[in-house]
């Protein structure tokens, strides 16, 4: 494979598109290009005039780029967007669940109809076992723009996120650093966004306007919103974000379109892993070159199977157990040991109970959920009396998922 061949599978530098409430911004590479728009986007759902100068507008500025094999990566002003904190309530095992609970807190919060509800996207950061979660909401009519843009370029969607989500990203984190309550800010012309997170889960989440129009310093407004979230902003570390396109995993509110999964699997990574061993060969000379004789282009069987095993860990529905384990123990039971088999699609539990009935009626509990096929008791037995603070009896418990393959 030559060289010239090699340079069509790189992956070319994503294009950035920065969304704001008086102008635009693309940027690739070390080229920057603005543009005011000549409808300015306020707070809100957008208008048909505002929409149409920002297709305008946007129309124009990615004319002069080229189409396909490129990653387009938006942010978008946090003045532009709903920002709130989600109070978890019991019971939640599945994410439609979770993203109906946000939209009615969000109907709520902002008294919308279900009509005005619905013209908004909503994305939660759902971590498990944390009884707060940041959720942020797009109009939907401004997302369908962008993608819209995006497909007739024919670039794919890279992440679609706010300019406060970006900038939490992309911050570098200090392994070293105790952890403790933090507040972050970032400031722009469009507004003052500022977040407060404790050593567990976030605590408050709001878009403010501009310091300039509030006539006040960001000092007061942190400590207002600290105080407002049971901290003090004295306690609190403070660090102020910078605007910038990230990959980064902190907070997953990504508005970007679904990726669909591939169906080929090994095969697939197999042939791209074969791709890589004859390009890095190829870039030895100049003349076409195959892979050397004694160096395997496809992985080996246990290559393979570890691949397979790395899939099916991603693959294996973490967000569903984990709601099912904590909808279904109560305090008559608590779990000390917990192991999850992803290829087999079965769960282990070791535990210990008050009572031998609370331990017999688990099967039961559990198997109530679609999520489960069956579930058995393996054994159970007295614990020692002087370790047992108040919960006797010790069982295994043994649980196989709907779709699990088996042994």
């Amino acid at each position: 494979m030559s060289r010239l061949a090699i340079k069509r599978f790189w992956s070319a530098e994503p294009i950035c598109l920065d969304v704001g409430c008086k102008r635009v911004l693309v940027r690739q590479g070390k080229s920057t290009e603005r543009r005011a728009l000549p409808v300015p986007l306020k707070a809100g759902i957008p208008s048909a005039e505002a929409l149409a100068g920002m297709r305008r507008c946007l129309e124009d500025l990615l004319a002069a780029l080229p189409p396909g094999q490129r990653r387009l990566d938006v942010t978008v002003s946090d003045a532009l967007a709903r920002s709130w904190i989600v109070e978890r309530v019991p019971g939640l095992s599945t994410p439609q669940e979770v993203a109906a609970l946000a939209e009615s807190q969000m109907q709520d919060i902002y008294g919308d109809s279900m009509e005005a509800a619905g013209l908004w996207t909503v994305r939660v950061d759902a971590t498990p076992f944390a009884e707060q979660w940041p959720a942020i909401a797009l109009p939907k009519a401004l997302l369908e723009l962008l993608f819209e843009l995006a497909a007739g370029k024919a670039w794919s969607v890279g992440q679609v996120t706010t300019r406060f989500v970006a900038g939490v990203n992309a911050r570098h984190g200090n392994p070293f650093r105790r952890p403790g309550a933090e507040v972050f800010s970032l400031e722009s012309s469009d507004g003052l966004t500022i977040a407060v997170r404790d050593t567990s889960q976030w605590r408050a989440l709001r878009t403010h306007p501009p310091l300039a129009l509030l006539g006040t310093e960001l000092s007061a407004m942190l400590r207002r919103d600290c105080l407002a979230a049971g901290l003090q902003a004295e306690n609190c570390r403070h660090e102020k974000l910078t605007r910038k396109v990230s990959n980064g995993k902190d907070l997953r509110l990504d508005f970007a379109p679904a990726r669909r999964e591939s169906s080929f699997r090994v095969g697939l990574g197999s042939a791209m892993l074969a791709l890589v061993v004859a390009a890095s060969w190829s870039l030895t000379g100049d003349t076409e070159a195959g892979p050397p004789p004694y160096q395997a282009a496809l992985p080996s069987v246990e290559e393979i199977r570890a691949i397979n095993a790395a899939v099916d860990e991603l693959n294996f529905p973490w967000g569903q157990v984990l709601g099912l384990v904590e909808s279904r123990i109560d305090g008559s039971q608590r779990i000390t040991r917990f192991e999850a088999d992803a290829r087999a699609g079965r769960l282990s539990f070791q535990g210990e109970a008050r009572d031998s009935s609370a331990v017999l009626m688990l099967p039961a509990r559990l198997q109530a959920d679609a999520l489960v096929a069956e579930a058995r008791v393996l054994s159970q037995g007295p614990a020692n009396p002087a370790e047992n603070g108040g919960f006797p009896i010790r069982f295994t418990l043994e649980v196989s998922l709907q779709g699990g393959s088996g042994e």
